[in-house]
């Protein structure tokens, strides 16, 4: 069930004993209305809460969702979730400045994610030490999506120096204007990295001047083995980026790159130039 833009006045006992999916975007209620209709649906697995603004805290303790969405709700300070069975969180919203997830249950291992800032520009102590506290629910992740586009070059840098050990991620997609300091900071907290997907937004005002040193970064050179960029333009930023990983990524079995639509006259060149960088033998490689 999908309810959006209004105020539902649910009774106090409703029944909703087959519902396994509710979506709830806009919603007017309170949070004990809302906390009503859920416990009505003894079914359910997939809760999406979004630009709810009059709702300041989420706790499902008495389901055990399968997956979890909390989207532009930024008036929520604390989200409260029995994780027993949860398999994918959805989080869309600012850079909190405090602890926002607890988990409870058997298991409080979330083995997806999805994190997508919004709002402005990130700046200040309290919102680097959101950053951590966020991710540092995900430790045991196998997959994670953090999208970081609001976040400029030179302050990403920063908040990637606090970026926590992701022993267990398997794979991770990163949007943003992305860096090879960048880069290099969270292959080294990423030990076992399989799978990296970038998709590369263009600062014009950041020049790089040197490709980092990726001596130290083990997964890069022993772990991954697929690598996927989105929006390639060949920037000098791109580029270094680019020589950065391909030239140590090792154990690397397949390249997916799609390139810019604004830039499709030169892509026979870039390609060229991709495939010189490549140091692992024989992988698999699309271009697009």
């Amino acid at each position: 069930m999908r309810v959006s833009h209004c105020v539902l006045n649910p009774p106090e006992t409703p029944r909703l004993p087959s519902l396994e999916t509710l979506h709830l975007t806009a919603v007017g209620d309170s949070e004990d209305a809302i906390h009503w209709l859920v416990s009505s649906c003894p079914r359910l697995a997939d809760l999406t809460r979004e630009s709810c603004s009059t709702m300041n805290s989420v706790s499902v303790l008495d389901k055990r969702l399968r997956r979890f969405a909390l989207r532009c709700c930024h008036s929520v300070t604390s989200v409260s979730l029995d994780a027993s069975e949860l398999r994918f969180l959805d989080y869309r919203g600012a850079v909190p400045t405090r602890s926002l997830f607890t988990f409870r249950g058997s298991c409080k291992i979330v083995p997806s994610c999805t994190i997508d800032f919004c709002g402005p520009n990130l700046s200040g102590e309290d919102e680097l030490g959101g950053f951590r506290m966020l991710l540092e629910n995900f430790v045991e992740a196998k997959h994670l999506h953090l999208n970081s586009s609001r976040l400029g070059s030179i302050t990403e840098s920063v908040f990637f120096n606090c970026f926590p050990a992701l022993s267990c991620l398997h794979k991770l997609e990163l949007t943003g204007f992305l860096t090879g300091d960048t880069i290099t900071r969270v292959l080294q907290q990423t030990p076992n990295l399989e799978v990296l997907s970038l998709a590369l937004w263009h600062d014009s005002e950041y020049n790089p001047v040197a490709i980092p040193d990726a001596a130290a970064v083990l997964c890069l050179q022993q772990r991954l083995k697929e690598i996927n960029l989105l929006y390639y333009q060949g920037t000098d930023a791109q580029r270094m980026l680019v020589q950065l990983l391909l030239g140590n990524a090792l154990v690397l079995q397949a390249l997916s790159v799609v390139f810019h639509e604004a830039w499709s006259g030169v892509q026979a060149t870039l390609t060229d130039e991709i495939k010189q960088w490549v140091v692992s033998t024989s992988p698999k490689m699309i271009f697009k």
